[in-house]
């Protein structure tokens, strides 16, 4: 079943995978709308300039990406095709789960984190009396790797993290599953996965992975944006000269 609320990007494939379309997230929307009197949810709106144009009832592809990382497949119809504006009605009880090399996207990052305590095998939780404090480098919706910890924790060992996140505070238990070790032997940090995040939370952490990349696309474009106009002017001058 379709779960529109967690759809955070949109591509559009022709039958063989050629990429047409891609739609972030306030580009698209699902109205509810109406075929031959039957109320109808599974048509997505696409907004665009310059969009491809395409046959009425044409056969494609589309691929939506989820907040949890996964990306589901739809065969899909054109309803509606014009330079600024695509309607497609998805097969949304024919969506397959496609297959990931990664099965969740890490993004940099730079945020404080306090170790409160931890657990090693069996034993009891043991609560830190002065938090230990650290950095998260990088963050999925799986874990985070810890850099400058000045605590020693081994493979196994659970810890509980506290960071801010979206504007908002997380306390969560996270799995030391490697140790990262510099060149003179030193533990540079440790890779974590999570072991109780919630589905709040795991909005969170999608959200801020969303906006990461996102962030990181928008700046992309300005540097080709202005590496065109720096050509431009370079070809201009030869004109003249």
């Amino acid at each position: 079943m379709l779960d529109r609320k967690k759809i955070i990007k949109i591509e559009v494939t022709s039958p063989a995978g050629r990429k047409l379309v891609v739609a972030e997230k306030d580009s698209f929307s699902f109205p509810r709308l109406f075929i031959n009197d039957m109320p109808v949810s599974n048509i997505i709106i696409i907004k665009g300039k310059e969009l491809p144009e395409f046959e009425i009832d044409k056969n494609l592809y589309v691929i939506t990406y989820m907040k949890n990382g996964d990306r589901l497949r739809y065969p899909a119809a054109v309803r509606m095709s014009l330079p600024d504006q695509l309607n497609v009605q998805l097969r949304s009880d024919y969506g397959t789960l496609m297959e990931e090399r990664r099965r969740y996207f890490k993004v940099d990052a730079d945020i404080e984190c306090s170790v409160l305590g931890f657990m090693r095998g069996e034993d009891e939780f043991y609560e830190f009396e002065e938090p230990v404090l650290a950095t998260i480098k990088n963050i999925s919706i799986g874990g985070v790797f810890l850099f400058h910890v000045d605590c020693d924790f081994a493979p196994g060992d659970s810890i509980l993290l506290n960071f801010e996140i979206e504007g908002e505070y997380v306390d969560i238990m996270a799995k030391i599953l490697r140790i990262q070790r510099n060149n003179q032997g030193g533990i540079d940090g440790y890779g974590c996965q999570f072991e109780n995040a919630d589905p709040a939370q795991e909005e969170l952490f999608a959200q801020f992975v969303y906006n990461v990349q996102l962030r990181k696309r928008i700046e992309q474009m300005e540097r080709d944006e202005q590496l065109a106009e720096a050509m431009q002017r370079v070809k201009g001058n030869e004109n003249q000269s």
